[in-house]
């Protein structure tokens, strides 16, 4: 009877650990899914920061040409103001005038001299 209760008892030992053994398993199969489903999420995390980080790369060039750009204009419009005030003053100043010739008394031609008598 001991003999038989103790196979009895191994056998139920021998399934608590079966069963044990067999949720380790699916223990390890669940850890296994887990680590490829945060790898695969952390490659695309990766795929999408480099893509991030490279629309930042592009719209910090094109914000340095757009400021290039409106330095060049900056300087241009002050160069056309500049022409602009130029032009300004000096048309509104009074043209010089020509200096008027002293009158000069007219030498009478011979042909036109009074003729005294």
């Amino acid at each position: 009877m001991i003999a038989v209760a103790a196979r009895a008892a191994n056998s139920l030992d021998q399934r608590k650990f079966d069963a044990l053994s067999l949720d380790l398993d699916a223990v390890r199969q669940s850890i296994d899914r887990i680590a490829t489903s945060i790898a695969a999420g952390q490659e695309q995390m990766t795929r999408s920061i480099d893509g991030i980080a490279a629309r930042l790369q592009q719209m910090t060039r094109s914000f340095d040409q757009l400021a290039a750009d409106q330095e060049q204009m900056t300087r241009e419009i002050t160069k056309l103001q500049a022409v602009e005030q130029y032009v300004l003053y000096k048309n509104s100043e009074p043209s010089p005038r020509p200096a008027l010739a002293p009158a000069r008394n007219p030498v009478p031609r011979p042909s036109q001299a009074p003729m005294v008598r």
